[in-house]
């Protein structure tokens, strides 16, 4: 009986990581722990910080300041600028 609900939940967990994937199919590089991490700190993205590599490639890191969300590189100089839900390119040596 309990491992019959326990696959069930297994299932139903599997079928909804499955709609997060198909909406963004970045998702279908990260294992399902990391989804779920993803997923519960949403709201907090200092807190997935660490997911990213997964997701994008050459993105080292984010920087978050009050109006901008700025995206560095590994192996560039190319940065991207992001404001108020638009991006700009501030610059590209």
């Amino acid at each position: 009986m309990m491992r019959e609900m326990l696959e069930k939940c297994e299932k139903a967990l599997a079928e909804y990581l499955e709609t997060k994937r198909v909406a963004y199919p970045r998702f279908y590089f990260v294992a399902p722990a990391d989804l779920l991490d993803i997923l519960s700190k949403g709201s907090n993205p200092q807190a997935i910080l660490k997911h990213l590599p997964k997701c994008f490639d050459n993105v080292k890191t984010l920087e978050f300041q009050v109006a901008y969300l700025k995206a560095s590189g590994f192996g560039s100089n190319c940065q991207k600028r992001w404001r108020l839900g638009t991006w700009n390119r501030s610059r590209c040596v």
